[in-house]
């Protein structure tokens, strides 16, 4: 049985695809990767170029994460190096049809197209793209509540951000390199043949999303088939009431004392005193903001795709 990818998810940060990679995971006909977001082919962005922040999560040892039978479920890595380490990734492959993974920075990568094609010109792509200003604005909300981005309103990370002289991932955040779709995805169509592309949009997978796995399963031609899509992944629901707690969720000794409380005290605790569900929300201000930079890149992005974006855009 050929155990090699031959399917692969891109896109950004905060455009869905946590949760397209768990829902495709339950197709009888495809096999996800264990860990989300392997990163193999995005050779030019690797844990020995981060910075503290970004080295907490997503980098480990690969040779031990492997040794476990089965392999856990882990959110991303950029560790992986060797092929071998992440053909091994695919293990638990049996009869499934199409193997995949979902790497959201194989988009944004200077490598990861090329680097992909190499490896299998015959592979399937799913890219999925949101309102880059609304993408942004949940990216920074997802780094507030995990106590890397401390700044207390999205205008101000942004400009902290974009003072950042070294614009790659693991240095910078990226908020808005992130969202300039067109000139990323134009690697990809310069190599592979437009039916070999499916791009999603954000919008329409909060319209329906039975609909848009239906359309992906069309795609990867297995067979259609319902899937409990109640569930959402990596959803940010709630924010540190205080910015100290949130830097303190990545520092060990806290985890550690978090893991002799019993689970139901500990939401107690995390309920009463730690959490917020007065999260921010993006302000008119803010949108109009921050249009004008991604303007240019959604009119290249419409005719691209043959969409109309106007729902992007600030008129």
């Amino acid at each position: 049985m050929n155990s090699l990818p031959n399917f692969f998810i891109g896109g950004a940060p905060k455009t869905g695809t946590t949760s397209f990679h768990n829902y495709l995971d339950q197709h009888p006909s495809i096999f996800m990767s264990p860990i989300k977001e392997p990163h193999y082919f995005s050779k030019d962005i690797r844990c020995k170029n981060f910075d503290s922040r970004f080295k907490i999560q997503d980098c480990f040892d690969i040779k031990e994460y492997l040794s476990h039978d089965p392999l856990p479920s882990k959110h991303a890595a950029f560790c992986i190096e060797e092929e071998e380490d992440y053909l091994a990734l695919f293990k638990g492959v049996s009869s499934e049809k199409i193997i995949g993974e979902s790497s959201v920075f194989y988009l944004w990568s200077h490598d990861a197209a090329e680097e992909i094609f190499k490896f299998n010109p015959d592979a399937k792509l799913v890219f999925f793209l949101r309102n880059p200003v609304e993408r942004a604005f949940s990216h920074w909300l997802m780094d507030f509540r995990d106590g890397r981005a401390m700044r207390a309103t999205f205008s101000e990370a942004v400009k902290q951000d974009q003072e950042v002289a070294k614009r790659q991932w693991g240095n910078s955040f990226l908020y808005l390199e992130l969202g300039l779709y067109s000139r990323q995805l134009a690697k990809y169509f310069e190599l592979f043949p437009k039916d070999q592309i499916k791009i999603i949009l954000f919008d329409d997978v909060k319209r329906n999303t039975q609909q848009i796995l239906d359309e992906i399963f069309d795609f990867l031609q297995v067979e259609r088939m319902s899937i409990d899509t109640e569930k959402k992944y990596n959803e940010t629901k709630s924010v540190m009431r205080y910015s100290i707690f949130a830097k303190a969720r990545k520092n060990k000794f806290y985890k550690k004392i978090l893991g002799v409380i019993p689970i139901n005290l500990k939401e107690l605790i995390k309920e009463k005193f730690l959490l917020t569900h007065n999260i921010p929300m993006l302000s008119s201000s803010d949108k109009i903001k921050f249009f004008p930079y991604f303007k240019e890149d959604i009119e290249h992005l419409e005719k691209m795709i043959d969409r109309d974006l106007s729902t992007w855009k600030i008129v």
